[in-house]
């Protein structure tokens, strides 16, 4: 279901009144049908300007959203820039791997040890 946000105005362009309710003086003295038709004519000129009111506002809208969105691109261009100058200046020759044998490196129990205290949600845990 969409949700509404503007609304043209004069929805019925057509139902105005034209001629006297009983008990009333008569509006229309001469020419029915042309006061009928000019009528309905004002009232559709009513509805395009409201329209035309709404597509103002819809593209200064749509505009807003289109330079952020622009402002975003131009940020991420400029990251992936930066990046791309990083990648092509790194080799990964020249990073040092130390070599290690495994199995003397398994037994370092200092590795596996940590600073911190291990908490279960309230208590400290001691290892």
């Amino acid at each position: 279901m969409p949700f509404i946000q503007r609304i043209v105005e004069p929805k019925f362009v057509c139902r105005r009144r034209v001629w006297p309710k009983e008990g009333e003086s008569s509006k229309v003295v001469d020419d029915e049908l042309e006061t009928v038709v000019n009528v309905a004519l004002s009232g559709t000129l009513r509805q395009l300007a409201s329209l035309a009111s709404h597509a103002d506002a819809l593209f200064t809208d749509l505009r807003a959203e289109l330079e952020f969105v622009k402002d975003r691109t131009k940020a991420l261009r400029t990251r992936m820039d930066s990046l791309e100058v990083k990648v092509q200046a790194f080799n990964p020759r020249m990073v040092s791997v130390r070599e290690v044998c495994l199995s003397l490196w398994i037994h370092y129990d200092m590795i596996f040890k940590s600073d911190r205290d291990v908490t279960d949600k309230f208590i400290v845990i001691q290892l």
